[in-house]
């Protein structure tokens, strides 16, 4: 699922798929099992990056280049509302897409 976002003075795709949460994983060191608790103990480096590949994937996705620097996407996060904005986007792709399964109860014998 690709969402779209104004930010840096257009719109912008934005896919927080396996790809995207590769590149960053790969970017910062951490390992899939640390993707579930990104919201919790983020770095602000962290947080930047993983918007920065969320917007580069969302480009990929759709045959744009992608040539803007973390330091741009990092001054397009200040734009008032866009952090939350994108984090948002995150959360509906990446842990509402992919919730944990329930457990099953072992039915009473």
């Amino acid at each position: 699922m690709i969402d779209y976002i104004h930010i840096g003075g257009t719109r912008r795709p934005v896919k927080f798929g396996m790809n995207a949460l590769r590149l960053f994983c790969k970017a910062t060191g951490l390992k899939i099992g640390d993707l579930a608790k990104l919201g919790d103990d983020m770095s602000l480096d962290d947080a930047i990056q993983l918007a920065y590949y969320g917007l580069y994937d969302g480009a990929r996705k759709e045959g744009q280049k992608f040539t803007d620097s973390i330091e741009d996407v990092a001054d397009w996060l200040d734009e008032p509302g866009k952090f939350e904005e994108v984090f948002d986007i995150y959360v509906s792709q990446f842990v509402n897409e992919n919730p944990t399964k329930p457990e099953t109860e072992t039915p009473a014998t």
